[in-house]
């Protein structure tokens, strides 16, 4: 069971996981995933992946109702925040252990063996694992990504599936393109606080490290300014907004450029 509130994230999960040939549930939030365990029962499943940091019902409420419904269910916190009170946070909620976002694709699938309740699936005809080797070289009949783009590492994310990782860019270019523009002006930091980190999660798990660390500082100075637009978050604002005008139109351009037969 993984629970995730953005979409790209959650199919990032679940094409990594079922290339390793895993059953994958998604849920949106964790209303959602203690809906599920309750639907299916103790026993069902044998890990949850649970994103701390959710709207309707966050990862550590929604562990500790987990738990109620079923006690030996292990729950794995994936949070992009390594303070040692976020950690503790996680233990008192009863989580086993946590994957730190963006994760590496190798080590999820580690501590999903590790923590288990049934170890790692059997193989079937239909759901073999694929090793997870490094991606092979690419050929000249496919534009090379742009430098701001961290491919392999993505590439790793989505199982080795570079028309997942296309489709997954295109998608966020589509949806983000506009982001500063539709929530600056919003003075509600506390819902601002909460579309930016789930901005910098998606770039970073995306492969774009100077988008996410633009994201990260905007999120911080918004979890630490109490008043109103101040000129600290004009600029952070703009520094984000000239970013990822970087990125799109490079990401635009490569996703635009024609591919061989």
């Amino acid at each position: 069971l993984a629970a995730d509130d953005v979409d790209i994230n959650r199919e990032i999960l679940e094409s990594l996981l079922r290339k390793r040939g895993a059953q994958v549930v998604c849920a949106e939030d964790g209303s959602q995933a203690v809906d599920q365990v309750s639907l299916h029962g103790a026993g069902h499943f044998d890990i949850v992946l649970m994103d701390v940091q959710m709207p309707v019902m966050d990862g550590l409420e929604a562990t500790r109702r987990i738990l109620e419904l079923d006690p030996r269910l292990p729950v794995l916190a994936l949070t992009a925040h390594a303070l040692p009170e976020e950690g503790e946070r996680c233990r008192n909620a009863g989580m086993v252990g946590h994957v730190p976002k963006p994760f590496d694709a190798h080590d999820m699938v580690a501590a999903i063996a590790r923590h288990a309740r049934h170890g790692t699936p059997r193989p079937t005809a239909a759901t073999a694992p694929i090793p997870m080797e490094p991606p092979a070289p690419r050929t000249a009949a496919i534009a090379a990504p742009p430098l701001l783009l961290q491919w392999e590492q993505a590439l790793a994310r989505c199982g080795g599936q570079e028309a997942l990782l296309r489709k997954l860019v295109l998608k966020f270019v589509d949806q983000q393109a506009s982001f500063a523009e539709r929530h600056r002006a919003n003075p509600d930091h506390e819902a601002l606080r909460s579309v930016v980190h789930q901005f910098k999660g998606t770039t970073a798990n995306l492969g774009m490290p100077e988008l996410s660390a633009r994201a990260a500082a905007l999120e911080q100075a918004l979890r630490s300014d109490a008043a109103g637009p101040t000129t600290e978050l004009d600029g952070l604002w703009s520094a984000l907004d000239a970013t990822l005008n970087t990125h799109v139109t490079a990401l635009r351009d490569w996703l635009s450029a024609p591919v061989a037969a």
